[in-house]
């Protein structure tokens, strides 16, 4: 899946009219050809001018396909399927209080993700790939940022809070403290409230979290 934040001048008739409006924004962005993608998107700010600032997000359908057969494979039925940053970012919403503007960074086997909240509305966001040579982690981190901050330069001062899987020890902390060249706050997962306190027996990692928070708001909407 791949997830993208565009500006449009002007509102959508229909939200059928929105979603072929974004699949032709993004025809040379999308992970497969339009006739093959299943998009979706939400509306993260409408300005007086008509003008709205997006959050899309795509996936091939064949991929989708693939999901869902296993999801009834195991005997359920998938209702909802979300990208796991947006997910993991729903899980630690409503348990912590991070302000209104800040930089969210998950480090997790084999994924580095940001997210800029300004405003508490999501402006930037990226997910890559890495490899956990912190050699390599702290330049695709650096590389990251620096992108980050020429478009919006008020994220070099926000406070910066982590997302660390249990197995990233405290040569990775040091190592985002220094290529953001702030204090970094660990987030704690508080997965010992659960269950009335008693330990559930589930790792704290991204991936059980994310789905910790997919069902959440499963289940509030």
């Amino acid at each position: 899946g791949r997830v993208h934040l565009l500006e449009l001048d002007a509102p959508f008739k229909s939200r059928q009219e929105g979603i072929e409006i974004l699949k032709w924004r993004l025809k040379g962005n999308l992970p497969v050809g339009p006739q093959q993608v299943q998009l979706d998107y939400q509306i993260l700010e409408g300005r007086e001018d008509g003008q709205l600032r997006c959050l899309a997000a795509a996936i091939a359908r064949p991929v989708l396909a693939q999901f869902e057969e296993l999801v009834e494979a195991a005997g359920r039925h998938a209702v909802q399927i979300e990208l796991h940053s947006q997910s993991l970012f729903n899980y630690y919403r409503p348990r912590l209080d991070l302000g209104e503007e800040f930089l969210l960074i998950a480090v997790e086997r084999g994924q580095l993700g940001l997210m800029y909240i300004a405003a508490r509305a999501l402006v930037y966001q990226r997910v890559r790939e890495c490899a956990p040579e912190p050699e390599l982690l702290f330049r695709e981190l650096s590389r990251t940022l620096a992108e980050a901050v020429a478009v919006h330069p008020a994220l070099q001062r926000c406070p910066v809070f982590a997302h660390l899987d249990p197995d990233q020890g405290a040569a990775v902390r040091e190592l985002l403290a220094a290529a953001t060249e702030r204090e970094l706050r660990v987030l704690d997962p508080q997965l010992k409230r659960f269950a009335g306190g008693a330990t559930p027996g589930l790792p704290p990692t991204g991936a059980v979290l994310a789905a910790l928070g997919a069902a959440e708001r499963l289940i509030n909407n």
